[in-house]
């Protein structure tokens, strides 16, 4: 029970619009926890590239080489509601609201992991460590994308 409150706390609360800001003057970010995944992502964020990364009793080490300037056109986000737009029918633009299945920053690692693990036999990228536990859950029934019936 404890270990669910600190995940809410600490993990969820700070990735609600209009919570975090309450979130972070309370607490001055210092509970704040991130996960490797998202370290691995802001870190090619700001253009570095992942060369190998592993985890060593609890310790996660890596190694990242400067390759690029940071990104800037993009705009991270690591709500976990977020709304994207899909190529609909016809061609038509549409707005689809997603649950955020993949961790934070886990959109700038898709190259490494594609890289490291290749595609599996449906088209994705095998062994995504970037899925959350409950993003395995949300994929596997087929909830994460809802259509927002709005044309953007």
């Amino acid at each position: 029970m404890v270990w669910m409150m600190d995940f809410f706390l600490n993990r969820i609360i700070p990735r609600i619009p209009y919570l975090e800001d309450l979130y972070y003057y309370l607490t001055k970010g210092q509970l704040h926890v991130i996960s490797d995944v998202e370290v691995l992502g802001r870190l090619s964020f700001c253009g570095f590239e992942i060369v190998d990364f592993t985890n060593i009793d609890g310790l996660t080490y890596f190694v990242a080489i400067k390759v690029k300037e940071p990104v800037t056109q993009v705009n991270p986000t690591y709500y976990p509601l977020i709304k994207l737009n899909r190529v609909g029918q016809h061609g038509e633009i549409i707005g689809i609201y997603k649950l955020r299945t993949l961790h934070p920053y886990s959109e700038f690692l898709q190259d490494y992991v594609i890289r490291r693990n290749g595609y599996n036999d449906k088209g994705k990228p095998a062994y995504d460590f970037r899925v959350t536990r409950w993003g395995k859950m949300l994929r596997r029934v087929w909830i994460d994308e809802l259509p927002s019936y709005s044309m953007c």
